[in-house]
């Protein structure tokens, strides 16, 4: 037989009365009914009853309306509220809205109408705990990593999202920090996989144990964590790293009877900065100053300092607070030399590293007057064997840095310009992959370097769209809504595809200098060209046309009716920040 407790809060005994003597006669189930006249009265028996629903009245002695069912909710928060009510159903409806079950008409009461409407009260609220306990359940397995119980790489970019927003409204500091167990292939092989897990259980309590209670720990992926040190100062984040090294490279961890192995990790450390897009670029960052910790030999500790880099040709001594460190502990500084003196992961290093590029401009040129009406803005990094982008950006995308190069490009690009005070329409580019990796919201901030900026076109090459061209299509609209063109590059050569270009509807389309070189003395590329330009006249977009070189090819360009053009014809890219300036 089933057991209920009611609260009855009524304080009319007659009521109270024909409501008990209705709920003794229900078939199969028993009410426990206690009574409260006065909502302070059931404060009271809430403090130390819990019972399974209320029936209550709005209008008591001591509470009226809504006041009552507000009241209740603040102890009574998620159980089932059933309210009585006299004359004033529109008050009790309004109730329902704000979160009781039901509601009784006094006077139209009866002992079937009663218990059902208890009954499907009772039942509604039993589906809902259940339904609440399967969500949190489902989240659980969403945030959550189930081999060690750390959240997992979903759980820990939430908490990230919520940090950064935090970062932004009260302007703490806060560090994040990688470690990567060192060897740990080694284990898998010689133990099986079951020891393996159970060395990272092992490893993910050992962590824990290392942290404050305001700190967060994540697995993210094999055998790599990632831990935010929410309000921390650089000191108290380099002996947390610290600590977390010693711990686990001290003491040796048993993956069965008998059998006990010494781990290390190797670590990177990084503040995290308000601007922080997403958690790919923050592990990228954290993943600079991580290699440089396997490279020096493992278990050891390397630390990223944003906007601490000299120029690509000035050697930086350690910091006072680097010496002070552990002799395990290092701080990652570019070393200077030559590709044959640095190694592949130096030069990595040296990628992500804020100094080390500068900005070239290419005018953008009326065809038939010969004016300069803008730029295309162009990156370039200072190292005499991987200074074009063509070259640092596949070392980028192969370490998997490339949106935070594409993005330091673009903070350079216009930074730079905004020196120089270019004027007329400045072109930057920026990899799909980017928009798609960086919310845009993100990027935006970039553009606001200067108040009186001139107007922004930003450049997506149709070559490097590897997905659909619909993944874009959310971010093209807001950069158009914040006032900025958007323009498809590098059309009508290689993987040149339609849809990119109705669906993104650019402002600007630019030919692919490949379709305009040689092409005053080659028929066939002539064909092909006037069948290319009708289809994207089509499109109602302006068109210029890339890698002018000779007379005779600005000449064909001409006579075609395409208005604007760049190449070196004109100039080749010369630095922004050179005296003479082009512009």
């Amino acid at each position: 037989m089933e057991t209920f407790n009611i609260l009855l809060l009524e304080d009319d005994r007659e009521y109270n009365a024909l409501v008990r003597q209705m709920l003794e006669k229900a078939p199969g189930v028993v009410f426990n009914i206690m009574e409260a006249p006065r909502l302070q009265t059931a404060f009271h028996l809430l403090e130390a009853h819990k019972p399974d629903l209320i029936l209550a009245d709005l209008d008591l002695p001591d509470s009226r309306g809504l006041d009552t069912l507000l009241g209740l909710r603040r102890l009574f928060k998620d159980g089932p509220i059933i309210l009585s009510a006299g004359g004033d159903e529109e008050t009790a409806l309004e109730a329902v809205r704000k979160g009781a079950q039901d509601y009784l008409v006094k006077g139209h009461l009866d002992a079937r109408h009663l218990l059902r409407v208890l009954r499907y009260a009772l039942e509604r609220h039993r589906i809902l705990n259940e339904l609440h306990a399967a969500g949190r359940a489902l989240e659980r397995l969403v945030t959550v990593d189930p081999l060690t119980g750390l959240l997992n790489r979903c759980g820990f970019e939430q908490t990230l999202k919520e940090e950064i927003a935090y970062l932004k409204r009260r302007g703490e500091t806060a560090f994040a920090l990688l470690l990567d167990m060192d060897d740990f292939k080694h284990v898998n092989e010689s133990f099986g996989h079951s020891a393996g897990d159970i060395l990272l259980k092992e490893i993910a309590a050992k962590i824990e144990g290392a942290l404050r209670a305001t700190h967060v720990v994540a697995r993210i992926g094999g055998n790599e964590f990632a831990v935010l040190l929410s309000d921390t100062r650089e000191a108290e984040a380099l002996h947390v790293a610290e600590k977390i090294r010693l711990v686990l490279s001290q003491s040796p961890v048993a993956i069965s009877e008998g059998r006990n192995v010494f781990v290390s990790c190797s670590l990177g450390l990084a503040e995290l900065e308000p601007q922080t897009s997403s958690l790919e670029e923050l592990l990228q960052i954290l993943r600079v100053s991580l290699s440089r910790s396997k490279k020096n030999g493992k278990n050891q500790l390397s630390v990223y300092q944003t906007g601490m880099w000299p120029s690509a040709t000035t050697a930086v001594l350690p910091s006072a607070t680097t010496a002070a460190l552990p002799s395990a502990t290092t701080a990652v500084r570019p070393v200077v030399g030559s590709l044959e003196t640095d190694s592949l992961a130096l030069l990595i290093e040296q990628l992500a590293l804020a100094r080390n590029y500068y900005a070239v401009v290419q005018p953008i040129i009326q065809l038939e007057t010969g004016e300069r009406t803008g730029g295309e803005l162009f990156s370039r990094f200072s190292h005499p064997e991987f200074g074009q982008p063509d070259d640092f950006f596949r070392l980028a995308r192969e370490a998997r840095l490339l949106a935070l190069i594409d993005r330091l490009c673009l903070r350079t690009c216009l930074k730079q310009a905004a020196e120089a005070r270019l004027e007329g329409q400045l072109h930057v580019n920026l990899f799909p992959s980017t928009l798609i990796d960086i919310p845009v919201s993100q990027l935006l901030e970039e553009f606001a370097v200067a108040e009186n900026r001139p107007p922004l076109c930003i450049e997506i090459s149709e070559q490097q769209v590897l997905s659909e061209p619909s993944h874009l299509l959310e971010a093209v609209r807001t950069l158009r809504q914040a006032g900025l063109s958007v323009a498809v590059d590098d059309v009508g050569f290689g993987r040149s595809c339609l849809e990119s270009l109705i669906v993104l509807e650019p402002n600007v389309i630019k030919i692919d200098k490949r379709c305009v070189s040689g092409i005053d003395r080659d028929p066939v590329k002539q064909k092909l060209f006037k069948r290319l330009l009708g289809v994207i006249r089509s499109l109602e977009a302006e068109v210029i046309a890339e890698g002018i070189e000779t007379q005779g090819e600005l000449e064909f360009i001409i006579a075609t009716g395409i208005r604007y053009g760049q190449g070196y014809f004109f100039s080749r890219p010369v630095p922004v920040l050179e005296p003479a300036s082009l512009f």
